[in-house]
């Protein structure tokens, strides 16, 4: 064995270490980032990894490469999937015997008691829901820009400069049927305003393929309008 090996331990956790026929292994792989070329090293090592991984019929899951810091940091957090890790382990390769090491520290913070893991856990669930929350609302002020922007475009066309959205919708609707744009409208200013709170994969689904075929029947418009004939491509 190397005197300064950068693979400092592997573990074996989760389901594998309690159940007798686990759906899968979950290796756990400690490294040591300050050993000379360890960028190079990490990259072999994980390029193995991958052979393994494909020749093996195991479910073998292995957690991106971590340092003793970068461990020590998540307990300290009260990361709760890393406590729950270092519960119950198989210790596959430790000449450091860090294992114990970071089972003792698992345990202390584990005693913080599980209301703070609860809170830790219940707030990350909300940023997660507020991050999906703004998407879809974002992507509600996508769909509106595509639709003014391709009306902007048909007017352009016909010599005309559009840049009000209030009046643009009165303008196409003299040309063709627009409720998708209004309706988008509304619900950006609904989206603005904070009143509009939830929205639906099947509902923004509904209004993405709307939009979607709004703005082709503008596109095949325009191409009319600029060749003299309908385009087959459309």
């Amino acid at each position: 064995m190397s005197k300064n090996p950068i693979v400092r331990g592997i573990w074996i956790f989760g389901s594998a270490t309690r159940k007798k026929r686990p759906g899968d292994i979950d290796l756990l792989v400690l490294i040591d980032t300050s050993v000379n070329n360890a960028e190079v090293l990490m990259q072999v090592l994980q390029d193995r990894v991958n052979i393994i991984q494909k020749q093996n019929t195991l479910n073998l899951h292995i957690q991106k490469f971590m340092d003793v810091s970068k461990v020590l940091y998540l307990i300290f957090q009260g990361e709760p999937w890393i406590l729950t890790s270092f519960r119950k382990t198989v210790v596959i390769y430790d000449p450091f015997n860090y294992t114990k090491l970071i089972t003792s520290m698992a345990k202390k913070t584990a005693k913080q008691g599980s209301e703070v893991r609860s809170e830790r856990l219940i707030s990350r669930a909300q940023d997660k829901l507020f991050e999906n929350r703004n998407l879809i609302m974002g992507l509600i002020n996508e769909l509106f820009l595509a639709i003014f922007e391709a009306i902007q475009l048909f007017f352009v066309i016909k010599g005309k400069a559009v840049y009000d959205p209030k009046k643009a919708f009165t303008d196409i609707q003299a040309h063709v049927p627009a409720d998708i744009y209004f309706e988008i409208m509304e619900m950006r200013k609904k989206v603005l305003k904070g009143t509009l709170s939830e929205l639906t994969g099947k509902e923004l689904d509904y209004y993405y393929q709307r939009s979607k075929s709004f703005i082709e029947l503008l596109k095949k418009i325009c191409l009319e309008e600029i060749h003299g004939e309908p385009k087959k491509d459309l």
